[in-house]
C-alpha cells in the first residue's frame, strides 16, 4: 500500500525509484544502545531533564518530575521500568562501552541516509512495520506488554538518532485500520518534507483513487 501511495507522487511530476539501504536494518539496535543507558541517565539520575543542554531549562518541570519519581515510581510503565533496570546494569557492568559504541555507529547510520538523500529529495517507507495491534489484556505477561510497546518503532526510531526530519502521512485503510507512509528528508530541510506531505494530502483529497484500500488476501 505504501509503495502504491509513493508512486502517486508521479502524478505531481516526481520520479519514484526503489533503493537499497541495508544499514537501516540496524537502526533500532543502534537506537536501543543509545536509548537504554541514555534514558537511565536522564530519567533516573537527572530528573527527566539531563545535563549539557544549551537551551532553556524548565526548572519547575525537573522539580515536579523529581518529586513524582520519588513518590510514585510504581506508576511507570513496565517498559520504562525495564529500560531503567537494563540501563543501570549496562552502566555498572560495562561502564558506558555499548552506549559509546552505539553513538559511534550512529555516525555511519546518519551517513548512509545522507548518501541516499544526495540523489533523492525524500525517502519513503512505511511508518510502522504492521498495523495497529490490540492493546494487551489486563492479564497479559510482561513480555507481551514490552513487546507490544516496542514493535511499532523499527522504522521511526533511527531518525531519533540521526536527526533527519520525518513525517507520517496517512495513505490508506487496510481492514478498517489506517496505514501510514513516512517521508524522510535531508537534515534542516523540514519544509521539503512538510510540502511533500501537504501535496499528497491535496492529491488524495481531490482523487479518491489516490488512497488505496485493500483487504487481506487480495494482491496489491
Amino acid at each position: 500500500m505504501v509503495k502504491e501511495a509513493a508512486h502517486k507522487f508521479e502524478q505531481l511530476g516526481s520520479r519514484v525509484t526503489t533503493i537499497s539501504l541495508p544499514l537501516h536494518r540496524v537502526g533500532m539496535p543502534i537506537f536501543m544502545g543509545i536509548g537504554v543507558e541514555g534514558v537511565t541517565t536522564t530519567v533516573a539520575k537527572n530528573n527527566g531533564v539531563g545535563m549539557g543542554w544549551k537551551g532553556y531549562y524548565t526548572t519547575s518541570l525537573s522539580e515536579a518530575y523529581a518529586r513524582g519519581m520519588r513518590t510514585n515510581p510504581d506508576d511507570l510503565s513496565p517498559t520504562t521500568k525495564l529500560m531503567l533496570l537494563v540501563g543501570q546494569y549496562m552502566l555498572e557492568k560495562h561502564y558506558g562501552r555499548y552506549y559509546g559504541k552505539a553513538q559511534n555507529m550512529a555516525r555511519s547510520l546518519k551517513a548512509a541516509y545522507d548518501d541516499a538523500l544526495r540523489d533523492a529529495d525524500l525517502l519513503v517507507m512505511p511508518t510502522t512495520p504492521m498495523k495497529a495491534q490490540p492493546l494487551p489484556s489486563p492479564g497479559a505477561s510482561l513480555i507481551e506488554k514490552v513487546a507490544r510497546s516496542m514493535e511499532q518503532v523499527a522504522n521511526t526510531c533511527p531518525f531519533d538518532v540521526t536527526g533527519h526530519p520525518a513525517l507520517n502521512v496517512p495513505c490508506g485503510m487496510l481492514d478498517g485500520l489506517p496505514v501510514g507512509m513516512m517521508l524522510i528528508g535531508r537534515q534542516w530541510e523540514d519544509a521539503t518534507v512538510l510540502r511533500a506531505g501537504h501535496a499528497f494530502e491535496q492529491l488524495a483529497g481531490k482523487d479518491v483513487d489516490a488512497i488505496p484500500k485493500f483487504r487481506l488476501g487480495n494482491s496489491a
